[in-house]
């Protein structure tokens, strides 16, 4: 495998190349709801932008907001505090509210213990004749704030923790840090030779090998385009009887894609590598490499 031509493009957004292709699926649903917003949202007098809002409803799917960044947070905080008012009011807010409009309601509600500015007087509370003492409401109060520690004891386990939040970002960001691409590979090359040729390549008395977790081959997507096209316009002519869209049901189909790959899939000679060290490192490692190679070059041209 040739691969003196090979350059290092630095400059790549590694969370957008190779796709996501779930996150693409959700991004062109956003933007059918984007297009309903620029239509009906008012616009800025200054740079004349739209200006655009969207409400989400509080059982909105947290997964929605962990990928434009950590914004989600807000939003979760704002989900938990609802939900632990919620409760607040169910356990002891009703009964509260009863209490309080009995207290409203009598002739002397100026004095009357139920009512609520009454009750929640921190000197009053502390009067000594506990005239404004309600063991109940207390109770239930009490009973409200271990539900609510439940609650949040719950969340730390449940699949939305923050902690697994901020993980799923890290992440995102090791592999933006420790990914590269690779360009002008032979066009025949498969992902085996070329994980192959960076694991055998070992840095002379350095020791250091090159621990290649992943690697990501791009194809060309209108050579797929083109082929898978004619590919149903032969399956139309051979069968008459057979519709479009079961056609479609069967070769737009990643399955019988990779089934028929030498047809369909033409590599471009671009590659990510995801490694296990940062790519500043391993930059300066490959550089020194192309150094020792290009010198064994010229040594055996010379020799010759």
């Amino acid at each position: 495998m040739d691969t003196n031509g090979l350059e290092f493009n630095e400059q790549v957004n590694l969370l957008r190349s190779p796709p996501n292709f779930e996150f693409a699926e959700n991004h062109r649903k956003a933007q059918i709801i984007h297009k309903e917003i620029l239509r009906n949202s008012k616009r800025c007098p200054c740079c004349n932008q739209p200006i655009q809002t969207i409400n989400y409803p509080l059982s909105t799917d947290i997964d929605i907001f962990i990928a434009h960044g950590t914004a989600y947070k807000y939003f979760l905080m704002i989900q938990i505090q609802f939900i632990l008012l919620t409760i607040n009011f169910i356990v002891a807010g009703i009964y509260n509210l009863i209490q309080n409009q009995k207290g409203y309601s009598c002739m002397n509600n100026e004095t009357c213990k139920k009512t609520l500015n009454n009750y929640l007087s921190i000197l009053n509370r502390m009067d000594s004749d506990q005239q404004y003492a309600d063991n109940l409401l207390d109770s239930l109060y009490l009973v409200s704030i271990f539900i609510q520690l439940a609650f949040i004891r719950y969340l730390s386990y449940s699949e939305y923790d923050y902690h697994n939040l901020d993980h799923e970002i890290d992440d995102e960001s090791a592999i933006k840090s420790c990914s590269m691409e690779i360009l002008f590979f032979p066009s025949e090359s498969s992902k085996k030779q070329i994980m192959n040729y960076f694991v055998n390549q070992q840095l002379e008395g350095e020791g250091v090998q090159f621990n290649i977790i992943d690697c990501c081959l791009i194809y060309d997507q209108e050579h797929l385009e083109n082929q898978l096209k004619v590919k149903i316009r032969e399956i139309l002519a051979q069968n008459s009887d057979i519709s479009l869209k079961d056609v479609l049901r069967t070769t737009v189909d990643q399955i019988f894609v990779l089934q028929n790959r030498e047809l369909f899939l033409q590599f471009t000679g671009r590659v990510f590598l995801t490694l296990s060290n940062e790519v500043k490192i391993l930059l300066s490692l490959i550089q020194e490499l192309g150094h020792q190679i290009q010198k064994q070059n010229q040594e055996k041209l010379f020799n010759n």
